[in-house]
């Protein structure tokens, strides 16, 4: 079938698929690439300040805890007290970062 052809031919047609099949593939990369990027707007703007949240309610349990603990190994009212203050206000650290996790 491309006996006939003379060489000229033949490698013109050989260099245009190859150009064809590199054009295919870098549209086809182009549009993988901004998916990727759409991917990583969505963990940027959704996933990761849902995380800081849950740090922070990794954090203020972890006072909640360390102020029970200190309460129950505390002698006096005045230190009981500052303690019990210290957890209301872990509290409320707890309950804001709880708020703000929730759609």
């Amino acid at each position: 079938m491309f006996s006939n052809v003379s060489i000229q031919i033949r490698v013109i047609a050989a260099f245009s698929v190859v150009l064809a099949l590199t054009l295919m593939l870098g549209i086809m990369s182009l549009s993988r690439m901004n998916s990727v990027a759409d991917s990583g707007v969505f963990i940027g703007t959704n996933a990761l300040p849902s995380i800081k949240e849950i740090d922070g309610i990794y954090t203020a349990t972890l006072r909640i805890r360390v102020d029970q603990y200190q309460h129950i190994l505390t002698l006096t009212d005045k230190e009981m007290d500052a303690l019990e203050k210290r957890m209301e206000g872990a509290q409320m650290d707890f309950e804001q970062s709880r708020k703000n996790y929730e759609p």
